[in-house]
C-alpha cells in the first residue's frame, strides 16, 4: 500500500541589439590544444576566440570531436572553455554513444547496459564562460543532438557545467532548448546539467511556442521501446518562455521508459508563458523521478507536472505566480504494475494565480487546483492506472485573488485510491464554488473512506456543500 504525503504551506505575497555578422573562427585543419593535460581539450587551442563577435561554433565542434575520440575507450574527457564570450551562429551536433540500443523490460535496463560506460563521459566545463546566440537562428541549440535522434541510437555520457547563456538576441520562434536540446525517436542516457544560468531577456513568439531551457523530448511508434534515464538538472538558473526543464515523450503509444530523472535546486522562471516550469513524463512509462528544492515562478501552466511514475518525490519546492503548482497525471501508465510511492511535502506557494492562456488568457483564464491528481490521456480518454494508494494532504494554506472565467475545485483528486485524509487546510477564494472534488475509479476501495479535519474555507469551517465526492464515505471533523 502506498502513502501519499502532501504538505504545502502557502502564503500570499501580495528587443535587443542585433548580433554581429558571424565570421569563421578557424579553418577545418585540426589545431593542437593549449594544455598538455591528458583528456583536456581547450577550445582556444582549436581556434575559438571568445570575443563575443567571432563565430566559434566550428572551433567548439573540433574540440568536442577530439574529446569524443579520446573517450572512445572509456576514459573521461573535458572540453574546456576559458573565461570569455563564445558566439555561436552555426549548428553542429553531438555524437552518439551507442547504436542498436533499446530498453529491455526483462532486465529493466538497456540492452547495451553491459557497455554502459564503454565510452567515457565528456564534460563541457565553462565556469566564467558565456555562450551567445545569433539573432538569425530559428531552431538550434549550441549543444544538440541530430534532430531527430534515430530510433535505437543513444546520446549521453555528458556533463554540462558552469555556463552563462546569453540568448536575448535569438529568434523568438526558435522552439528548442537554449542550454541543451536532445530530441527524436532514440534514447538519452546519463546526462547532467549543473551550475548553468541564462539571461532573462529572451523574447517570445506567443503565449505557448517558445524556447525552452533543458529539453529532452521524443517518442516514436516503433516495435522496440526507447528510454530516457539518469538525467540530472541541478543548481541552474533558467529564464525561458518555454518549459524550463522538460523530459517528455510526446507519443501517445508509450514508446519510452523514463527513469531516474532528478531536478534539484534550480531557479526556474517561465516568463508568464504557457508551459510548466518542470514537465516530466508525457506519454512515457515512468519509473522514478525527483523534484526537490526548486524555485518555480511565473508559469501560466503548472509549476511541476509529473506524469505516470511509480516513484515520485516532490519536496521542498517554492512556487510563485504559477497557475497550478503541483499536478500529477496519468497521460500514460507507470512502468511497473505496482501501487505508486509518492512523497509530496514541505512545498510553499505565494502570489496570484496566473491565467491559463488556453482558456482565454488575461480575458478570462482558468483558476486551477492547488494540488491535482487526475487520470486522463490526451483527448480525454480515461485510463485505469495503478492504485494511487492512501492519499494524505496536510498543512495547505493558499489565498487566491482575481477573477477567472473557469474555476476548478481547489483540491481535485481522481483515480483508484484506498483512502483520503485532508487536514489542517486554510483556503481563501472570493469566487466560491466547489472546494474539494474527489472522484474514485474502479481498482480502489469502494466506498472510498475520506476524512477531512481542520479545513477552513473563506474563514469558515468546510461544509458538505463545499464537497463533491460521489462513491465516497466522507467524515468532516472540526
Amino acid at each position: 500500500m502506498s502513502l501519499l504525503f502532501v504538505s504545502l504551506a502557502v502564503a500570499l505575497i501580495g528587443c535587443a541589439n542585433p548580433s554581429p555578422t558571424p565570421s569563421p573562427s578557424a579553418s577545418r585543419t585540426p589545431m593542437p590544444t593549449v594544455t598538455s593535460k591528458p583528456g583536456v581539450f581547450n577550445v582556444i587551442g582549436y581556434g575559438a576566440v571568445g570575443d563575443g563577435a567571432t563565430d566559434d561554433s566550428l572551433a567548439i565542434q573540433r574540440a568536442y570531436d577530439a574529446a569524443y575520440a579520446y573517450s572512445a575507450g572509456g576514459a573521461p574527457s573535458m572540453v574546456l572553455f576559458p573565461a570569455g564570450t563564445y558566439y555561436v551562429a552555426t549548428p553542429w551536433t553531438l555524437n552518439p554513444i551507442r547504436t542498436n540500443d533499446y530498453w529491455d523490460s526483462s532486465t529493466d535496463a538497456p540492452v547495451a547496459s553491459a557497455t554502459y560506460l564503454c565510452r567515457g563521459i565528456v564534460t563541457f566545463k565553462g565556469y566564467g564562460a558565456t555562450i551567445k546566440y545569433t539573432s538569425s537562428d530559428t531552431r538550434f541549440c549550441w549543444l544538440e543532438s541530430p534532430n531527430p535522434i534515430p530510433a535505437g541510437t543513444t546520446y549521453g555520457n555528458l556533463v554540462v557545467e558552469g555556463f552563462f547563456v546569453e540568448h536575448s538576441d535569438r529568434h523568438p520562434g526558435a522552439v528548442c532548448g537554449s542550454v541543451l536540446w536532445l530530441t527524436g525517436q532514440g534514447n538519452v542516457d546519463n546526462v547532467t546539467v549543473r551550475d548553468c544560468s541564462t539571461d532573462a531577456n529572451l523574447p517570445r513568439a506567443n503565449s505557448s511556442d517558445n524556447v525552452g531551457g533543458v529539453v529532452v523530448t521524443g517518442g516514436a511508434s516503433t516495435a522496440q521501446m526507447g528510454y530516457f534515464r539518469d538525467i540530472n538538472v541541478d543548481d541552474n538558473v533558467i529564464h525561458t518562455p518555454g518549459q524550463n526543464v522538460i523530459v517528455y515523450d510526446f507519443n501517445a503509444v508509450h514508446s519510452h521508459v523514463v527513469d531516474s530523472v532528478n531536478v534539484n535546486g534550480n531557479v526556474l522562471d517561465q516568463m508568464d508563458c504557457t508551459g510548466s516550469n518542470v514537465m516530466i513524463g508525457g506519454g512515457s512509462r515512468g519509473w522514478r523521478c525527483t523534484a526537490t528544492n526548486n524555485d518555480c515562478s511565473n508559469s501560466n501552466d503548472d509549476g511541476i507536472e509529473i506524469d505516470a511514475f511509480n516513484q515520485t518525490t516532490i519536496t521542498g519546492n517554492t512556487f510563485h505566480r504559477v497557475r497550478q503548482f503541483i499536478l500529477l497525471t496519468r497521460f500514460a501508465l507507470p512502468y511497473k504494475v505496482t501501487v505508486p510511492l509518492t512523497d509530496i511535502a514541505n512545498n510553499t506557494y505565494s502570489g496570484a494565480c496566473g491565467p491559463y492562456q488556453k482558456y482565454g488568457g488575461a480575458a478570462g483564464g482558468l483558476r486551477s487546483p492547488c494540488i491535482e491528481m487526475r487520470a486522463n490521456a490526451p483527448g480525454g480518454v480515461y485510463l485505469m492506472p495503478p492504485n494511487w494508494g492512501d492519499v494524505v494532504i496536510n498543512d495547505l494554506v493558499s489565498s487566491y485573488t482575481g477573477s477567472y472565467a473557469i474555476h476548478r475545485p481547489l483540491v481535485t483528486l481522481a483515480g483508484p485510491m484506498n483512502s483520503v485524509t485532508i487536514s489542517d487546510v486554510n483556503l481563501t477564494d472570493p469566487r466560491g464554488g466547489t472546494v474539494v472534488s474527489i472522484h474514485p475509479q474502479s481498482g480502489g476501495v469502494s466506498p472510498l473512506p475520506v476524512t477531512i479535519q481542520g479545513f477552513t474555507y473563506n474563514g469558515k469551517p468546510l461544509t458538505m456543500a463545499d464537497v463533491v465526492a460521489p462513491g465516497c464515505q466522507v467524515t468532516l471533523l472540526p
